[in-house]
């Protein structure tokens, strides 16, 4: 007979599953790249000679450009093309963003890697719907973090949502001083040319959805992030490593939604024997 306990799981696996699969099908029939129209939006100021980083009536709003100033260069060219063809195309790339991102977590094949694959991946297609950049983000987390160009992607994360940088930690744990300075040297190279553009006007707060530890109090949030840093610091030469990293990233943000539990899949990154005992 079957036990209890296995009962259980499989009603908890079920019950996650349905969930991601509604969520996902909701997602589907509301599919507004609202947030693409922050990119899209500071490439056409860039195109005509206005603010990068301009005043807004809404703080809140989502189709504020918050990031370094490369990403808006970078969409400069796409703002030739109708922007539905632009906007297929780019919910396109999120989805197999989305997709690749979770492919780690079926490794095992267990019914607790098919549960988280199911909810990270409905998550990251939540956010594919809205054309935040957040999937194509962790899908190269996930695919690049132990490998010799990790550093890059860390650095161009933290461009963009800047608290990715924390995943570095796990270098400074393996004593990869070189790798960690690496990522950090990418993420304020892409940064400084902030300097050459109007700050004044420039939207980098988090009105809409604060973390739940900042609002009960920021020493108790500064206290948790440094607990976090700490513990992925330890973990650093452990099976745990990106997992204990990527808690820690989630931890830290000051601004918190749904899509920012999609960090998680990073955690489900294998570390690389070889590279946990070298010295860099």
């Amino acid at each position: 007979a079957m036990s209890l306990a296995r009962v259980a799981r499989l009603v908890a696996v079920a019950i996650v599953i349905g969930w991601s699969v509604a969520n996902v099908i909701q997602r589907a029939g509301d599919w507004s790249l609202s947030d693409m129209d922050a990119y899209w939006n500071a490439a056409m100021r860039l195109r005509e000679g206005d603010l990068l980083y301009p005043p807004v009536p809404d703080p809140a709003a989502v189709d504020i450009y918050k990031y370094a100033p490369w990403f808006a260069w970078l969409w400069v060219p796409f703002t030739f093309v109708p922007k539905v063809v632009v906007g297929v195309a780019w919910s396109a790339v999120l989805v197999a963003s989305s997709i690749a991102a979770t492919v780690p977590l079926l490794r095992h094949r267990t019914l607790t890697g098919v549960a988280a694959a199911s909810l990270i991946g409905s998550v990251l297609i939540w956010s594919a719907a809205s054309g935040n950049v957040q999937p194509l983000l962790v899908a190269a987390l996930v695919w690049a973090v132990e490998r010799r160009s990790g550093p890059l992607w860390i650095g161009a994360a933290a461009s963009l949502k800047i608290f990715p940088l924390i995943y570095a930690v796990v270098y400074v744990g393996r004593r990869q001083y070189g790798r960690a300075f690496a990522a950090a040297a990418v993420a304020g190279m892409l940064w400084l040319p902030i300097l050459l553009y109007d700050l004044r006007a420039y939207q980098g707060g988090f009105a809409d959805s604060p973390s739940p530890f900042l609002a009960i109090h920021p020493v108790v949030f500064a206290a948790l992030v440094l607990a976090a840093a700490v513990f992925a610091l330890r973990a650093a030469r452990t099976r745990y490593a990106w997992l204990a990293a990527a808690v820690a990233v989630f931890v830290s943000l000051p601004r918190v939604s749904l899509i920012d539990l999609s960090h998680m899949a990073v955690g489900a990154v294998k570390p690389d024997p070889d590279a946990m005992g070298q010295k860099g």
